[in-house]
């Protein structure tokens, strides 16, 4: 499990695709890992099931690999 900074959940219900030209599925937000004083990496997460509500630009979150 990682913790994430939200940084872009506009593209949450638009058709967008990965750097690799994958379809990210809808409620894909765009997330910062890393350390503060680490080398930072920005990729995209997506919710495990139906989400209720969007997590706020600068909320953090926990990521799970699937």
């Amino acid at each position: 499990m990682t913790i994430a900074e939200v940084i872009n959940t506009e593209i949450a219900f638009t058709t967008i695709q990965d750097v690799e030209g994958r379809d990210l599925p809808l409620g894909a937000i765009e997330v910062l890992m890393g350390q503060s004083t680490g080398p930072q990496q920005i990729d995209f997460a997506f919710p495990l099931g139906n989400i209720s509500r969007m997590p706020l630009k600068g909320e953090h979150v926990l990521l799970v690999k699937g």
